[in-house]
């Protein structure tokens, strides 16, 4: 239900791509991503404010060490390097308060406006 609020709100900003959902699948979410433009800038806005957003994979799967033998290089898989520069993470934890999540929403947005 968290993820679903947030996808309700969120959506609605322009600089926010939410991935897609299908209905035939159920997704537990023990994180919220999405893509963002400004990623970079709305992670640092996002600590200062005191919300606990991350970046969780920062380097592409296909160059982490434990896959060096298979010889990939910068660029093998342009789209997954897109969203290793887009995406961000936002608390979605079961026992997050509505209050929380509309914390998060509003200082989207106020990033975003300013």
């Amino acid at each position: 239900m968290n993820a679903k609020y947030y996808d309700n709100h969120l959506s609605k900003i322009q600089e926010i791509t939410i991935p897609p959902r299908t209905k035939d699948n159920k997704i537990v979410y023990h994180l919220y991503i999405i893509f963002a433009k400004n990623r970079d800038k709305l992670l640092k806005y996002c600590l200062s404010k005191g919300i606990e957003a991350k970046i969780h994979y920062p380097k592409p799967m296909y160059l982490q060490d434990s896959v060096k033998f298979l010889k990939h290089k910068k660029g093998d898989f342009v789209i997954t390097d897109r969203h290793c520069k887009n995406i961000i993470s936002f608390p979605c934890d079961q026992h997050l308060k509505k209050s929380e999540q509309d914390y998060v929403i509003k200082t989207v947005k106020n990033f975003y406006r300013a």
